[in-house]
This record gives structure tokens, sequence and C-alpha cells, in this order.
């Protein structure tokens, strides 16, 4: 029985000395961490939210760079093949100058006319 009354003296002894702080100091602490954990919460979703509007706006840039560099090979192609047109035709033309069958038919042609 000595043993018994002596672990409840040192149990009532250590529950004193380390016994937690008063309901009005408990709630006011629990109050506090609960304004850090959400004031965290508002950090992290703005960094977040910060990241996430980062991402969009390098997303826009990459799409604008890739249309405007895909539009400048576009008008590169049209006026490549424009010069090709205009080169293709002056070739005709000059063909057909320089060749003494179509003069032939073109005089007869006028001649028949007359």
């Amino acid at each position: 029985m000595r043993n018994f009354f002596l672990g409840l003296g040192v149990g009532l002894i250590g529950g004193v000395l380390f016994a937690p702080k008063s309901g009005i100091e408990t709630r006011g602490y629990l109050g506090e961490r609960t304004d850090d954990g959400l004031n965290y919460l508002k950090k992290r979703a703005g960094d977040v939210s910060n990241t996430a509007s980062d991402l969009v706006a390098q997303g826009k840039t990459t799409v604008s760079e890739f249309v405007d560099k895909t539009k400048n090979i576009a008008y590169d192609a049209l006026d490549k093949g424009k010069t090709a047109a205009a080169d293709a035709m002056e070739k005709g033309k000059q063909a057909i100058q320089n060749n003494p069958e179509i003069h032939a038919m073109k005089n007869r042609e006028t001649v028949s006319r007359s």
C-alpha cells in the first residue's frame, strides 16, 4: 500500500507541475494556431494562384510566338509562290516570243481574218 500512496503523490505533484494551461489560455492558444494555419493556407493559395497566372502568361506568350512564326513561314511561302509564278509566266512569254511556229500561226490568223 505504501507504494500506491507514493505513486499517487508523485502523480499528483507531477500533474500539478505539468498541468496544461487554463481554459482561457488554451482557447487563446488554439485560436492563434488556427489563425496561423489559415494564414498559411491563404499564402499557399496565393502562391498557387500566382504560379498558375505565370504559367498561363507563359502559355499565351508561347502560343503567340508560335502563331507569329507560322504566319511568317506562310507569308514567306506565299511570296516564294508568287515569285515562282511570275517567273514561270515570264518564261512562258519568252518561250512564246521565241517560238517561230507560234509566230507562223499568228501570221496565218492575221491573214485569214483580213
